[in-house]
């Protein structure tokens, strides 16, 4: 399992606009058979609402390259780049101890 972890920033003066763009982004994760995805998660901190972590569980790096490159990985980059504040930080960590723990 390969677990990718996003941290983002969205300016504080876009956090409410910025909620429709999580809902439709979460929906589509939800809704459509991506391959390989093992979970998806995303949601703001507690500390700070304009932190935000996506945390997505895949199969293989190899998957979540291909979602990347879909029309829907392209999409949903377009959606999210007018609401960063800066470049996001992006982790891959090979855990394959925790099939289950994030689902």
């Amino acid at each position: 399992m390969i677990v990718e972890i996003g941290l983002f920033r969205v300016e504080p003066s876009s956090l409410d606009s910025f909620q429709p763009i999580a809902q439709d982004i979460r929906r589509a994760f939800a809704e459509q058979s991506i391959p390989g995805l093992g979970s998806f998660h995303m949601g703001p901190a507690l500390e700070d609402p304009s932190r935000w972590t996506v945390i997505v569980a895949w199969q293989t790096l190899q998957d979540h390259r291909s979602f990347v490159a879909s029309p829907e990985g392209q999409r949903q980059q377009k959606l999210l780049e007018p609401y960063m504040s800066e470049t996001p930080e992006i982790l891959h960590l090979s855990l394959p101890e925790v099939v289950g723990g994030l689902s």
